[in-house]
Parts: C-alpha cells; structure tokens; sequence
C-alpha cells in the first residue's frame, strides 16, 4: 500500500528550516530598509549643504533654509532638515551650517541621523567632529542600539565615541 502525503517529522523539519532562514534574513532585510530612508534622504541634505556653502563664501554668513533655493523634507521615513542655530548675536532661527538626515525605523521606532557639516571641527554631544564631513548618530536605546550602530557602520563609519561615527 502506498503512503500519502509528509509524515509529521518531515513537516517539522521543513517548518524548522524556514523558521532557521527567516531568523537570519529579516533582521537583514530590516537593516537594509532601514539605511534606503537614510539614502534616499542623502542627495537632499548635500544638496543643501553644498547651497549652503556656496551662500557662506558669497555672504559670509550661514543662510537660513528660506534663503536657499530648496526647502526641508519630511516624509514617513526620513526627514531633511538644517540643524544647527547660530551663536550669540545671531537669529535664534536655525540656519544651514549644519544639515541633518535623520532615517526614521517604524517597526522599532528607533531613528538615525546623519548630520553633513559645513563648519570645521564642530563639536557635537561633547565629542569633536575631528576632519569629518559626515558624522552619523545612533539610537542609544535598547534593544535597538547595536541595530542603529550597525546602520552607521554600514556607511563606513569610524566610531568617534560610543554612538558617533565619522565618515
């Protein structure tokens, strides 16, 4: 007589197998959904970074996002924005010598920002920039910390301090 269909210890085994690829995919997967918002955001806030510079050097000072030819963007995944306000003297309203990029993750909720510098050595949460142009920010929450420092890294990030890292 001839059996019909997968015995229950064949169907185990295959559950297993999927179960062992889908562990090791989806963290994998998330982590590249996650650094395209970053990406995608990029082209934008160097953009404006480079405006921003160009402005410098003709007006010799930073120029407001108004000021500049294209505006800040936020959208469910990344926001664009100028993140750094003058010194003392200056308008409290915040100018462009600074631009960031933050990738937002919607599963963790975790974010990353990218902040794309005009100024020299600008010192950030205590650390200094040192040379980078570019100094990336994780997440310092848990269980997400060793998830947005990965995001960094896969950018080519040297860690500057335990969540900064400069490329």
């Amino acid at each position: 007589m001839k059996k019909k269909g997968f015995s229950m210890m064949e169907m185990l085994v295959v559950v297993l197998i999927i179960g062992i690829l889908a562990a090791i995919v989806i963290p994998s997967y998330k982590k590249a959904v996650f650094r395209s918002y970053l990406v995608q955001g990029l082209p934008l806030a160097k953009q404006i970074a480079a405006e921003a510079e160009v402005f410098y050097m003709t007006n010799g000072r930073w120029p407001y996002i108004g000021e500049l030819g294209v505006e800040e963007k936020e959208t469910q995944h990344y926001s664009v924005y100028c993140a750094n306000a003058e010194s003392e003297g200056e308008s409290s309203e915040t100018n462009c010598g600074i631009v960031a990029v933050s990738g937002k993750d919607l599963y963790y909720g975790s974010m990353v920002t990218i902040f794309i510098s005009n100024l020299p050595e600008k010192a950030f949460t205590g650390a200094s920039w040192g040379n980078y142009k570019h100094v990336c920010v994780a997440d310092q929450y848990a269980p997400i910390a060793d998830f947005t420092k990965s995001i960094c890294l896969s950018f080519g990030g040297e860690p500057i301090s335990d969540m900064l890292y400069g490329f």
